[in-house]
């Protein structure tokens, strides 16, 4: 029990964090691949990653990795990461005027606050890592953020937003959080 204990007291040490976990999945994958074939699919994922990484970038988060229609960032802050959200959103709405209704993405986001594992900017592991996937790929719609309560808690900036706050019981955990409409298209901080 000592040496697994100092294990860990030595991961937290080299690795522990506390920020904000960002989780986005693409949407409609089974629909829009068995309409047109996977190669199409998978062009609209590179499509996503090329709007996805500059704006993560540009809000000041890490991108950390793509695992295939998904995108997994870590951000200092919460107002950071829900910026983020609302502007990479508004992208994307941006660019699918300009294109075909079958070459349109959507995706989904979760967000989530508190103590975790960030390995070398490259991945991360912990309970907001996790409970931010369940949000952004089980439960979020197409074009929603959801954010946890405690998440939404340390938002400092006032936007314009409508807040529905809701819960969900995903893998036996409970999940209060709030899923965020934003008033206006697309704003710089």
């Amino acid at each position: 029990e000592a040496a697994r204990q100092q294990a860990e007291a030595r991961i937290w040490e080299r690795y522990g964090t506390c920020g904000v976990a960002f989780v986005s999945d693409m949407c409609s994958f089974s629909r829009t691949t068995r309409a047109h074939g996977i190669c199409h699919f998978l062009g609209l994922i590179e499509h996503a990653r090329r709007i996805i990484a500059p704006e993560v970038l540009r809000h000041g988060g890490k991108l950390l990795k793509f695992e295939i229609d998904n995108s997994f960032a870590f951000f200092a802050d919460v107002d950071s990461a829900v910026h983020c959200a609302r502007d990479l959103n508004a992208r994307i709405t941006e660019t699918n005027h300009k294109r075909a209704a079958e070459d349109r993405i959507t995706i989904a986001i979760g967000i989530d606050h508190g103590d975790l594992l960030l390995i070398d900017d490259r991945d991360f592991f912990g309970d907001p890592v996790n409970t931010a996937c369940k949000l952004g790929e089980d439960v979020a719609a197409e074009g929603e953020i959801l954010v946890t309560a405690r998440a939404f808690s340390l938002c400092t900036r006032d936007l314009p937003y409508v807040m529905d706050r809701k819960h969900a019981r995903i893998s036996g955990i409970d999940i209060e959080y709030a899923s965020l409409a934003f008033m206006h298209a697309r704003g710089r901080r």
